[in-house]
């Protein structure tokens, strides 16, 4: 396998004399500034007030998550104090990285072969299908990655940020895939899980900003507005970003035909226009 190439600029700042220590510095000042802005959250009197009580919680917790990481970080500092140790390090993880993905995709595909041997369309017992899960989740690889930050307004900044893959990493995209097959599909509805109905109806039933499919009428727009009164081109249709079909035009925009009036009279398409808005 290829050695890993690191960037200039991430050798570059890791030779620059005391920025290591920096690293950890500037993530204690950030926590200092995050801790200052919420401390009436943090150290006040517990809110009366249920919404409130509840942002209280949630910044606990982060809290807690925020300290979490500073200790991790600061040990992994500690483990790797100079340039030489740390690039060493990021090349070995990213070996053993590509090592971890290489067998997994082996245990994957003997799981999926085991699965195979059953009739795809009668349900997997519960022990079964949380056992495999289990299994999934476990299969796991933690390492450190360095990643861009912004300092005081100054890009390209190092820090680095423990990660964990398992097994099961993009395993809700292909149940949404799954669901979305069956759910059409008026012989096999039936199998679907109420609990998982309930999951995915809301979000097949929903558009980006609430921005409907039209035939006629006023468009939706998503940087511009619509003219109102009479025009010299008239929405055909309009064909917003659709999750359930899979649909995502531009940045979760939106098409929009056009069709000048004395063209649509003589039903003459030819000569439609088509524009693309999206975010």
């Amino acid at each position: 396998m290829d050695e890993l190439r690191l960037p200039n600029e991430l050798v570059e700042r890791l030779n620059q004399p005391g920025y290591i220590g920096s690293i950890l510095a500037a993530v204690d000042a950030d926590d200092a500034k995050w801790t200052a802005s919420s401390r009436p959250l943090l150290e006040g009197p517990e809110p009366e007030d249920e919404t409130l009580r509840l942002r209280r919680v949630q910044t606990i917790a982060v809290a807690e998550v925020r300290r979490t990481r500073r200790e991790a970080l600061a040990a992994f500092l500690a483990r790797h104090s100079t340039p030489d140790s740390i690039i060493a390090y990021l090349r070995r993880s990213n070996r053993d990285l590509r090592h971890w993905r290489a067998a997994v995709v082996d245990r994957v595909a003997g799981e999926r072969s085991a699965v195979l041997g059953h009739d795809l369309d009668s349900p997997m017992p519960i022990e079964a299908w949380q056992t495999l899960k289990t299994r999934l989740r476990q299969d796991t690889f933690r390492f450190w990655n360095y990643h861009w930050v912004d300092r005081d307004g100054e890009r390209l900044h190092v820090s680095f940020w423990e990660k964990e893959l398992s097994a099961d990493l993009g395993q809700r995209t292909g149940v949404r895939e799954l669901v979305a097959d069956y759910y059409v599909d008026v012989a096999r509805q039936s199998l679907i899980p109420r609990a998982v109905l309930a999951e995915f109806e809301p979000h097949w039933r929903s558009l980006h900003h609430n921005r409907p499919h039209r035939m006629g009428g006023y468009r939706n727009g998503v940087q511009s507005d619509a003219q109102i009164g009479p025009t010299n081109e008239l929405l055909l249709f309009q064909i917003a970003s659709d999750d359930a079909m899979h649909w995502s035009w531009g940045d979760s925009g939106a098409y929009y035909f056009f069709l000048k009036p004395d063209e649509l009279k003589a039903l003459n398409f030819s000569s439609a226009q088509i524009l693309l808005e999206c975010h």
